[in-house]
């Protein structure tokens, strides 16, 4: 999707004037963290940031964009954002022992600028024991507005618990993933279940879909399979979601220090 120039890189510079830290987060220039509706710390509005330092928190939590309910930045570096897997969409579905929905959330999430794309570094994820996941999307090169691309992962557990695996791996059994490509702008989750985990009620009542990026989640099997909100607080808490972003060749000289330029592939 993009390629480099072989300029150097030196994201360390902010803007006279600009703040450079939320908490722990350091914010270096393309990006900027907005003051009310002053948004020149940053290149343009894709690269605008929130720092939510209200009296509630904590501690100080980034944003990018304006919405504080989505878009929750976890780190920022020279080519990547990782975003809260939790803040851009976790689907979930849960069971009733006679098959019935309990609950229920779909989750799907598009990135408003074509500067930012899902990197290949993420893997789809779906836990369960009676459950099928699709995650459908649409990359930049996408000739229309349809979907290119979708993929699936199956879960089963067979009626009982017996070799659902123990050491973090998801195998297939109770957990499955699979890689993801480079370069969407936008996707969905569908979730569904093989029997509505009726079969399987007494161990495992609910399935959940997510993504993340590789080797963050740690499967705990039969744990994880009974405790639908101890999971999902866990995947909101440790697992982010890596985009990729670049920046215009032609924006490069709003630049005031170093730089690393790339650009896009037609």
């Amino acid at each position: 999707m993009a390629a480099s120039n072989g300029a150097t890189a030196n994201f360390a510079g902010v803007r006279p004037g600009c703040e450079k830290q939320c908490g722990d987060i350091t914010v270096p220039f393309p990006f900027g963290i907005a003051k009310g509706d002053d948004r020149s710390c940053s290149l343009n509005d894709a690269f605008s940031l929130t720092c939510n330092t209200s009296s509630d928190r904590t501690a100080p939590e980034l944003y990018l964009g304006s919405n504080l309910n989505l878009n929750f930045v976890h780190s920022i570096s020279d080519s990547e954002l990782r975003i809260k897997t939790g803040s851009i969409g976790v689907a979930y579905r849960s069971y009733n022992p006679d098959g019935s929905i309990y609950d229920s959330m779909s989750a799907w999430s598009m990135l408003e600028d074509d500067r930012f794309t899902l990197s290949e570094k993420n893997k789809f994820t779906v836990v369960g024991c009676d459950d099928y996941s699709l995650i459908k999307g649409r990359s930049l090169k996408a000739p229309t507005l349809e979907d290119d691309f979708s993929s699936g992962c199956i879960t089963s557990c067979i009626n009982d618990q017996s070799g659902i695996a123990k050491d973090g791996k998801c195998s297939g059994k109770g957990c499955c993933e699979i890689s993801m490509p480079k370069g969407l702008r936008d996707w969905r989750l569908e979730l569904d279940s093989f029997g509505n985990h009726t079969d399987v009620s007494s161990f495992n009542q609910f399935g959940l879909a997510f993504l993340g990026e590789n080797g963050t989640f740690e499967f705990r099997g039969a744990t994880d399979l009974a405790n639908i909100r101890g999971l999902y607080k866990r995947i909101w808490d440790t697992v982010p979601v890596v985009v990729d972003w670049v920046r215009n060749c032609t924006q490069q000289k709003l630049l005031t220090r170093g730089y690393r330029m790339q650009r896009h592939v037609q």
